[in-house]
């Protein structure tokens, strides 16, 4: 896997009034593109390719929940193709 660029940005509000009552709301976004490759035991290329990922504006408690949502996803996913590639 290679990481051919990844980035974030943070945003942040404020006014008068909500900074006296709750102070500046902060929400982050980031993404990235990945080139993977993946190889038999001979050495030989299966599959490869290049996967992006982006996520809008949220505030800092939404971000665990988000990996933990992409991930078990991606889980999910592997779990079908092995199913997918077994029954074949």
């Amino acid at each position: 896997m290679k990481v051919i660029k990844a980035g974030g940005n943070m945003r942040v509000k404020s006014n008068i009034i909500t900074n006296l009552a709750i102070g500046s709301r902060v929400n982050f976004s980031g993404g990235a593109i990945v080139y993977f490759n993946v190889f038999d035991s001979q050495g030989k290329s299966e599959k490869s390719g290049v996967v992006s990922a982006y996520k809008g504006y949220r505030k800092s408690s939404q971000i665990i929940g988000t990996c933990d949502e992409t991930q078990s996803k991606t889980k999910k996913d592997d779990k079908k193709k092995k199913k997918e590639i077994i029954n074949e």
